[in-house]
């Protein structure tokens, strides 16, 4: 299977470099794969910059490897101040694995003291073009390579838009001046569940700035589909990677899997279904979308601060709904919404935020005496603490002082009374 997999990699897709996700229980996986050439990290993974593993500097610099550094933390759609302390850190892991570029996506995290753990759509309007516009270049300057901006997937959209999520792409790309991460499988979540059309997406789309593509795994549960990371990239996703290869060369393309792993076979069948699916495409060699200058038409006619204040306003409304759930999402801020698609993804971000603790802290598990007692005591913690810490591996120490605290707690004994 591995030549095979570097054959297909090398004469059929041509100039495609095939890569992969790099997370710790990927490290043997990838170490041993001369075929792979091109592979993404996570920032936050990384306590500091020294703590990239050593196969990975080597790979960085004794290989005919591109490392792009990837993070969810950057806020770029956020109108909270940019966290510079965790920008610092991505920069410093990009030095440290000579990356090639570094990205992240085009959607918000945080609003004032809240965290929501993750990636939430933006509201599309002139005020958010504002602040996105603002907060890359504020990236890009301290940056020493180019940035790349990324689609999400989302199980809800916001009622009133001001444009559509290519459109508005597209203007951040040209606007910016920065390059493109497609996401195939996030878009066919979205034509999924919030009925984008995919082909007209990628139409649209000014091609010629994209630099890599994601392909992943998920799941249908519910009338959605989830973008897991966790299971098999499904037929559609491999569909929509074929759209784009006959509209452009993908030079880079990689596979993304954050957790059950499984047999090494089957990540190679994935990689190899993701070869195959290249090789079996003739490209037009159209770089460019139909409507790519119209983005150039966009007027912004807000000052900064403004702008800030606008959209500050309402995502603090909606993502204190999204961590608080229940009443907090029938207020008049968020009237136009569809609330159980809301309560979904209130459900939705406390389940990622405890599987990204248990990433961050795997010794939990042994401070409990099985998965599911762990689950109740993160329950409990994420009920009185909505707002996740700045990282899972902060998330996860936090639990542990709350878990402590509540267990001294219920040991406490009664004080007695004097009787009057």
């Amino acid at each position: 299977m591995r030549w095979r997999l570097w054959w297909l990699g090398m004469s059929a897709t041509k100039k495609t470099r095939l890569g992969i996700g790099y997370r710790p229980e990927l490290a043997y996986f990838i170490e041993r794969h001369r075929d792979i050439g091109l592979v993404e990290v996570l920032a936050q993974d990384f306590h500091t910059a020294d703590c990239i593993p050593d196969f990975l500097i080597r790979m960085a610099h004794e290989r005919d490897v591109e490392f792009v550094v990837h993070s969810t933390m950057l806020d770029c759609a956020g109108a909270t101040p940019l966290n510079i302390d965790h920008l610092d850190h991505v920069i410093a892991v990009a030095r440290r694995l000579n990356a090639v570029r570094v990205s992240d996506h085009l959607a918000f995290v945080r609003s004032g003291e809240l965290e929501s753990g993750h990636l939430i759509p933006p509201r599309r309007s002139g005020a958010t073009l504002q602040v996105v516009l603002d907060n890359i270049a504020i990236i890009q300057r301290k940056l020493p390579v180019p940035f790349v901006l990324e689609n999400i997937a989302t199980t809800f959209d916001w009622p009133d838009h001001e444009m559509s999520e290519a459109h508005f792409l597209s203007a951040i790309l040209h606007k910016a001046d920065c390059e493109l991460l497609l996401d195939v499988s996030n878009l066919f979540a979205n034509a999924c569940n919030v009925g984008v059309d995919a082909d007209a997406f990628i139409e649209s789309l000014p091609l010629d700035r994209l630099f890599y593509v994601h392909v992943a795994g998920g799941i249908f549960k519910s009338g959605l589909y989830h973008d897991t990371h966790r299971h098999e990239v499904q037929s559609q996703s491999l569909d929509m990677l074929a759209a784009l290869a006959r509209r452009v060369t993908v030079e880079r393309v990689m596979l993304e899997r954050d957790g059950d792993f499984g047999d090494p076979a089957a990540l190679d069948a994935e990689l190899a279904a993701i070869s195959d699916t290249l090789a079996r495409v003739v490209c037009t060699g159209r770089n460019g979308g139909t409507d790519a200058t119209a983005p150039e038409h966009i007027d912004v006619h807000l000052d900064p601060d403004s702008a800030r204040q606008i959209v500050r306003a309402e995502q603090d409304a909606l993502l204190h709904g999204l961590l608080s759930g229940g009443a907090s999402l029938r207020v008049p801020e968020l009237q136009g919404f569809d609330l159980a698609r809301l309560d979904g993804a209130y459900q939705s971000l406390r389940r990622k935020r405890a599987r990204a603790i248990k990433r961050a802290c795997p010794w939990l598990s042994d401070s409990f005496a099985n998965e599911n007692e762990l689950d109740r005591a993160l329950a409990g913690y994420f009920d009185s603490a909505v707002s996740a810490a700045a990282s899972p591996l902060a998330d996860g120490h936090a639990f542990m002082h709350f878990s402590r605290v509540s267990l001294q707690k219920s040991h406490a004994k009664p004080q007695r009374t004097l009787a009057p």
